[in-house]
């Protein structure tokens, strides 16, 4: 009788499947597909299903395409090399393989600091490019205002006290006489007259006498049109008569507040209305004595 006709208690002997070392046999089987466990004899398997002989925890498809590749160099693929998707037998898991490549850093790290760092830089040449922006902005806003509304002035001299002392700064409006016209009482900067010495080009005054007006100097006081005029603003300091003289139309009779020690109409003439720069309408220097003019 042969073994397989052997009687009902005996165990059925298993079919021992091909060798793992069988190169061909386990790369058709591979390429094929096939996922099925490949066994080690049952006489060389212990309970626990690893071999006693081997060491080695059960080996699937893709672990002996690995070993078949790796039989070359004569050291058998690690476990955890089983069920790794594609391009993981590029590597070595935990132990270089004598003669083999090193496993290869991953840069990971260093691409993700080199992509923050470009971050980093485009934020700051945004931020660089918005500070020109504004700045430049700034300055452009600033030169039109300077050049077509406000300018600042500083007073070099006591012409004007008490309303205005040496060195007051004040704003000059540039647009006001072209929505309006010049009034008498106004505090202007005007052109000094071409025939004036002095290396200061703009002078500051009070406008006194209006187109086509008689103005008049009589007892330290001022008469325009045979009228005393009312001047709050003035001291106590004396000067001598003029008068009485007519303005021409399109231009205007301009005096300093300190009538002793002005420059003004009553030595250069008249001024013509093109040389008026604009109208002081705010002292903002010094602080303490802000205010409108």
């Amino acid at each position: 009788m042969s073994d397989a006709e052997s009687g009902d208690g005996g165990d059925a002997l298993h079919e021992i499947p091909p060798s793992p070392t069988d190169h061909n046999e386990a790369l058709i089987a591979a390429l094929l597909g096939a996922e099925r466990l490949v066994q080690q004899p049952p006489s060389t398997v212990d309970e626990g299903g690893v071999s006693p002989q081997q060491g080695t925890s059960p080996l699937t498809a893709s672990s002996v395409i690995r070993h078949t590749v790796d039989g070359a160099t004569g050291v058998p693929a690690g476990p955890t090399a089983a069920g790794v998707g594609p391009g993981a037998g590029d590597g070595v898991s935990g132990v270089d393989q004598p003669g083999g490549d090193a496993p290869m850093e991953d840069d990971g790290d260093r691409t993700g600091a080199d992509e923050s760092s470009e971050e980093s830089e485009d934020s700051l040449a945004k931020s660089a490019l918005e500070w020109f922006v504004v700045l430049g902005a700034a300055v452009v806003v600033a030169v039109i205002l300077r050049t077509f509304v406000f300018q600042a002035f500083y007073i070099p001299s006591e012409s004007m006290e008490t309303t205005l002392f040496q060195g007051d700064r004040i704003l000059v409006n540039k647009v006001s006489y072209r929505l309006h016209d010049i009034n008498r009482g106004d505090v202007v900067v005007f052109r000094r007259p071409d025939d004036q010495p002095g290396d200061i080009r703009d002078l500051i005054k009070r406008v006194i006498g209006l187109p086509g007006d008689t103005v008049e100097g009589r007892n330290s006081q001022i008469l325009v049109n045979g009228q005393l005029l009312v001047e709050p603003y003035l001291g106590d300091d004396q000067f001598a008569d003029f008068g009485p003289l007519t303005v021409a139309e399109g231009e205007y009779f301009m005096m300093g507040d300190n009538r002793d020690q002005s420059l003004d109409s009553r030595r250069f003439g008249t001024i013509a209305e093109d040389r008026v720069v604009g109208r002081a309408f705010v002292l903002f220097w010094p602080v303490d004595r802000f205010g409108l003019l």
